[in-house]
């Protein structure tokens, strides 16, 4: 159901960085209509770490091609697609767990934490270069 309902929402965009923006934005619709399920998904971790885990590759697997396929159009640049993967995931992760599960924030106030998130993904940090974190 959560694939559908993502795919609805960012089916027309072409771009990749826009499609994750839109994402995160039906991501959060989607859990925020259906709260105890994300929580069901949380508890599974604590649970059982194999269904967790099942669950987290299920999502992972295509995800990486769908990024891999954004880099071969240099969409987003080039970067270890499992570790994208994650990272992308990790801040869908706490978005959900911060604004559906401890902050019952509403529909209309996602764009609010999603504007600056998608400023960083078109733009990255602005790090000339890595070599300056040395």
């Amino acid at each position: 159901s959560l694939r559908s309902f993502l795919k609805k929402y960012a089916i027309k965009f072409s771009d990749r960085r826009d499609f994750e923006i839109v994402s995160y934005i039906a991501f959060l619709k989607f859990f925020s209509r259906h709260r105890y399920v994300y929580s069901i998904i949380r508890e599974a971790e604590f649970i059982d770490k194999k269904i967790a885990m099942e669950y987290y590759d299920s999502i992972q697997i295509p995800y990486e091609s769908g990024l891999k396929n954004a880099i071969e159009k240099k969409q987003i640049r080039n970067i270890d697609v499992a570790l994208l993967a994650k990272i992308l995931m990790g801040i869908g992760h706490l978005l959900g767990h911060s604004l559906i599960i401890l902050g019952n924030v509403s529909e209309e106030e996602f764009f609010h934490y999603i504007k600056p998130l998608s400023k960083l993904i078109f733009n990255g940090l602005n790090i000339k270069s890595w070599e300056e974190l040395k």
